[in-house]
């Protein structure tokens, strides 16, 4: 879901950035304990829209976290942030398929709202509390990412790849699972040891993040 990040991710430039992670974590941990008890189809779906909906803390800290870096330090601290993001995604798969085989698809939903909450705690702690400095309006806010992706071809290009990334990988994780269990007679457990693999793709992320510190973004 891209377009929660167009609607909700702007609210960091009105609403104090902790406040607005910790509203949109509970958001989530309620709908995924709702998703856990859910006993029908139209419910599961509307409660997994609003998973979908609300995840966008991580969106809010990454800005947050450029914002409260040094200039020396910003692209490590970034590639540091995206290493445990992409790591989070690419081990979702694996674990979800590893507590589904032993324990049924119902405590995915509980394990992830148990997440939710420990990560809730992590940043009621550890965050300090920030007010952005803007006091305008939130559909001028929204008015201006059209300004922003006209003026900035930077943006626009990377936005590209991100989004072309983003939809390949939900793409191919959607349909490998359901292609190894009935073409290969694969068991949940096993699905999780093949996933295991895109995992090693997290590892590069610091690394860019130095490179990019160095001066190296356009060869990146």
């Amino acid at each position: 879901m891209q377009w929660d990040c167009f609607f909700l991710v702007p609210l960091a430039d009105l609403v104090e950035n902790k406040r607005l992670m910790l509203i949109t974590l509970a958001i989530t941990f309620l709908s995924l304990i709702g998703a856990g008890l859910a006993q029908s189809p139209s419910v599961m779906l509307l409660l997994c829209l609003l998973v979908g909906a609300s995840s966008v803390s991580v969106q809010v800290l990454i800005p947050l976290a450029a914002h409260l870096s040094s200039d020396e330090k910003r692209g490590q601290v970034l590639g540091n942030i995206m290493a445990g993001l992409l790591l989070g995604i690419l081990l979702a798969r694996p674990v979800a398929s590893l507590i589904a085989d032993h324990f049924g698809w119902r405590a995915v939903f509980y394990f992830a709202a148990g997440c939710m909450a420990f990560i809730a705690s992590v940043i009621y702690f550890a965050i300090p509390s920030r007010q952005p400095a803007h006091n305008t309006t939130y559909f001028k806010l929204l008015k201006s990412l059209k300004q922003l992706i006209i003026q900035q071809p930077v943006l626009r290009q990377r936005a590209l790849y991100q989004a072309l990334m983003f939809a390949s990988f939900s793409l191919f994780w959607t349909s490998v699972p359901v292609v190894l269990a009935r073409e290969y007679g694969l068991s949940q457990s096993q699905i999780a040891l093949f996933a295991l693999v895109g995992a090693a793709g997290a590892i590069a992320a610091p690394i860019v993040g130095r490179l990019a510190d160095k001066g190296y973004t356009h060869q990146l």
